[in-house]
């Protein structure tokens, strides 16, 4: 079966759109963005890649966005920031 590039696009946007909806009520009950919840996650799944470089890099997210994700959870008390050595 030949996939075309439309195609694929409409099937990451149906899964994003999915995967986004699982978390929905998670969500809500801690009032985490879907961003915050996506650094947490690769943090929790990712030993030892606990930086905003491995974030950025390695999930795909924009640096500006990390930043801002991890800046409200550090103020949240959920995440604790310690200079890289």
């Amino acid at each position: 079966m030949i996939v075309n590039s439309t195609q694929l696009l409409r099937v990451i946007q149906q899964f994003t759109r999915y995967y986004a909806r699982q978390f929905a009520d998670l969500l809500a009950r801690t009032g985490l963005s879907m961003r915050e919840m996506d650094v947490i996650l690769f943090l929790t799944n990712n030993p030892g890649h606990d930086t905003a470089r491995d974030v950025t890099e390695l999930r795909g997210l924009a640096k500006s966005q990390v930043s801002a994700a991890v800046d409200l959870l550090a103020e949240r008390g959920l995440l604790r920031r310690t200079p890289d050595g």
